[in-house]
């Protein structure tokens, strides 16, 4: 079944996802895996990772802006990864 994205206010679709195939939902099934396994590290280098991505995440609140939903931050969550030098 597809899925759309839809503004509250006037109703109109913003976007159109296609129903996902088989070889997708694996890819995206094995990639949430890897960013939910254990944080390698000590309790102070998780809460340092944790602390980081919360202030990127949040300083540049426009270019976040109205309308940022699940699938944006799975788009973003690399580029997170990346500036805080963890590994994935």
């Amino acid at each position: 079944m597809s899925c759309k994205r839809i503004n509250p206010c006037d109703g109109k679709t913003l976007k159109t996802f296609k129903e996902p195939t088989d070889r997708p939902l694996e890819t995206a099934f094995n990639t949430a895996g890897i960013y939910f396994e254990p944080h390698p590290g000590t309790f102070v280098e998780r809460v340092f990772v944790a602390t980081t991505a919360a202030s990127i995440m949040s300083a540049p609140v426009d270019a976040f802006g109205p309308g940022l939903i699940a699938e944006d931050l799975v788009d973003l969550l690399p580029g997170v990864l990346r500036r805080l030098n963890v590994g994935v």
